[in-house]
């Protein structure tokens, strides 16, 4: 049974508003989950008239690290501090035999030097403090409740000068277009594969990730065709899954990374602002 972590930890706001682009009452946990709010927070305003909307329903981090054959467990434990400003929060979190800092950072998506979305990149700095080499993976995932349409959402998957992104929009239109998208990443580690995403209904995915079982690396509802996004008219109730493996030594260390891309896409067929802005992104991917 899924539960919200809201009363365990204690969650910090972040804020880089108001205006076109930004995200207002935004509140992350220190084990970097968010949403949990049932429409009362999680605000994007996207660019254009449209006033701020409620986006998320929950984002989660799962691991992994019994063996293949496991169950996911949530991720989590025992939480020794967290500090923060209006775009920032910091926490360090102990789930032996491993030490995570975790940083989460929202920052503007730029176009032409137009805030155009917002970027919240979250880095988990993991140390392996026992004797024994360990395996483990994480899956990043999300379901976005996008409260403009209705339920049923649009979604699929995208490449970006090197940089996957798995999305969700409100409405299936066949395409990217929306007047709000929200994109994912999994950067780190080993990318396997196969078994790395997947783009499904909500129960489905979700009882896949809690019992272990491997993505499928496809589309739900994509059709015959090979653009791997929802084809328009067959929305449903859209969660993406993004999985990274690792292999720490004894005493070794590891980065991962997942950013959560909120963005508006105004024209059908074309995607000149998340274009221009996904270019910087990945861009600063690359200097990292």
């Amino acid at each position: 049974m899924n539960a919200s972590p809201a009363a365990a930890l204690e969650s910090h706001v972040l804020n880089n508003g108001p205006g076109d682009g930004t995200l207002v009452d935004f509140k992350v946990w220190p084990n970097g989950w968010f949403g949990w709010d049932y429409g009362l927070g999680d605000l994007f305003d996207p660019v254009g008239s449209t006033p701020p909307v409620s986006t998320i329903f929950r984002s989660e981090m799962h691991i992994r690290y019994s063996g293949p054959t496991s169950g996911r467990q949530a991720f989590g434990g025992a939480v020794t501090s967290m500090t923060g400003d209006a775009t920032s929060a910091t926490s360090h979190v102990t789930l032996a035999p491993f030490e995570f800092d975790i940083t989460q950072v929202l920052t503007p998506l730029l176009t032409d030097g137009v805030q155009t979305g917002s970027v919240l990149t979250q880095t988990y700095q993991v140390q392996n403090t026992s004797s024994s080499e360990y395996t483990f993976e994480f899956v990043r995932y999300l379901d976005a409740d996008i409260r403009l349409d209705g339920l049923y959402d649009g979604g699929g998957r995208l490449l970006d000068d090197g940089l996957e992104i798995l999305f969700q929009t409100d409405a299936a239109t066949g395409d990217t277009s929306s007047p709000i998208f929200i994109g994912i990443t999994g950067e780190g580690g080993i990318l396997p594969t196969t078994a790395r995403f997947e783009v499904n209904q909500t129960h489905i995915l979700n009882n896949r990730i809690y019992l272990g079982q491997p993505f499928l690396d496809f589309v739900f509802n994509d059709g015959g065709d090979a653009d791997q996004i929802v084809d328009a008219g067959a929305g449903y109730d859209v969660m993406l899954g993004l999985r990274n493996a690792f292999v720490l030594p004894a005493g070794g260390s590891g980065t991962y990374v997942t950013r959560t891309i909120f963005a508006t896409t105004p024209e059908p067929g074309s995607l000149p602002l998340l274009c221009l802005g996904l270019a910087w992104l990945a861009r600063s991917r690359r200097r990292r």
